[in-house]
């Protein structure tokens, strides 16, 4: 257990990974290439997100609170 714990720092260091991924590494039960690509989907969309092209514009929200457009189901009664 102790060889698995170190080797999954050491995976953790070297390729950046958490430490959840690294140790289900060093366990045998994930290869490396699955994590690794998770990482690179991670970067790529941090990357396209901080573009300013791609930020979300500001959203004024109107409120629509007429009676008419909107209604409670109690007890299975579907609207009038």
């Amino acid at each position: 257990m102790k060889d698995n714990a170190q080797t999954a720092v050491k995976l953790a260091n070297a390729h950046g990974l958490s430490i959840l991924d690294a140790m289900a590494v060093a366990d045998g039960t994930m290869s490396l290439e699955f994590p690794l690509e998770r990482k690179q989907d991670r970067m790529e969309g941090h990357v396209w997100g901080g573009k300013k092209a791609n930020q979300a514009l500001t959203l004024n929200p109107i409120w629509d609170i007429d009676p008419g457009h909107f209604w409670l189901y109690i007890n299975d009664q579907t609207a009038q």
